[in-house]
Parts: C-alpha cells; structure tokens; sequence
C-alpha cells in the first residue's frame, strides 16, 4: 500500500480496524485518501484492469463519477440513486444474490 500510494502520489495511512482487546488478531487496513472526483476516477481507471471481486462496485463508481463530473442537474438523476442502490447491495455482508 505505501508502494500504491506513493506510485499515484495519493495520501494513505495505516488503521486497524479491531475493536481494543482483540486488536492484534485483526489484519491492518489502508485507507486512501481522495480529495476530487478526478482523482477518484483516475484511480479507478488505472486499477479496473486488474480487479476481480470489486470491478462491478468500481465500474458503478465511474460511472457515478461522469455523472458527477458533467454536474448539468439540479436534483439527482435517478441514475445516481440506482447506482447507490446498487452499491448497497453490493457491499452488504452476508450470502445475497446479485442484483442484475
């Protein structure tokens, strides 16, 4: 991660994320930081490539961003609401079926 973040010069940092007593037996996470839209689908378009497990959440990300990026609305599409809904399905925990 110090490597990726250091290659596309984009701020990172250590966390762990278990709760205090049980700290040690958690795996360190790395959190990027993004500070533009820009930067984000830059990111993004480097990386989709190479992803497997995430590339329909990065995919909906980018296209999240175009959207953000062309900013020619004044209430939010139903695009942007259907690809937060989407991502939510995504990222629950659990078994669950894809939404298609």
């Amino acid at each position: 991660m110090e490597w990726l973040s250091r290659k596309l010069n984009i701020p990172s940092k250590e966390k762990n994320l278990g709760p205090k007593q049980h700290s040690r037996n958690w795996k360190t996470a790395y959190i990027l930081s993004f500070n533009r839209v820009l930067d984000i689908k830059a990111f993004i378009e480097q990386i989709l490539p190479y992803l497997k497990t995430k590339k329909t959440q990065a995919e909906l990300i980018l296209r999240f961003c175009n959207l953000q990026l062309e900013r020619k609305w004044l209430e939010v599409p139903e695009e942007v609401k259907e690809i937060f809904q989407k991502l939510r399905l995504l990222n629950r925990k659990g078994v669950h079926k894809s939404y298609t």
